[in-house]
C-alpha cells in the first residue's frame, strides 16, 4: 500500500460515527439485543447493552461477577481434582497395604 492510500483510509475512517451519539428508540435497541442473544451468551448481550448505553458502572460490576462466578467454578473444580486426587491416592496405599 502507498502511502497516498493509507492516507485516505485514514481520512476514510474519520466519517464513522460513534457507538454513544447513535439515538436508538426502545424497540430498536432492544431487537438489537435479542437478535444478539440468539447468538452469545446473555450476560455478555447484557454488557455490551450497558456499553452502548453508556452505563459503565453496570457494565464493570457485570464483568466483575463473570469473573468471580469463573473463579468459584474453577476452584471448585480443582477442590474437586484435588478430592479425587486424594481418593485414587488412598487407593493405592489400600492396594498396597492388602497385597
Amino acid at each position: 500500500m502507498d502511502e497516498g492510500s493509507t492516507v485516505q483510509a485514514h481520512s476514510d475512517s474519520t466519517n464513522l460515527t460513534p457507538l454513544n451519539s447513535l439515538k436508538w428508540d426502545e424497540d430498536k435497541r432492544q431487537s438489537f439485543i435479542e437478535s444478539l442473544s440468539a447468538k452469545l451468551n446473555n450476560k455478555w448481550v447484557k454488557f455490551m447493552g450497558y456499553c452502548l448505553e453508556e452505563k459503565i458502572n453496570d457494565a464493570v460490576n457485570l464483568l466483575n461477577s463473570s469473573i468471580q462466578e469463573r473463579y468459584l467454578r474453577d476452584t471448585e473444580a480443582h477442590a474437586d481434582l484435588k478430592l479425587h486426587r486424594n481418593l485414587l491416592g488412598l487407593t493405592r496405599i489400600a492396594k498396597t497395604a492388602s497385597a
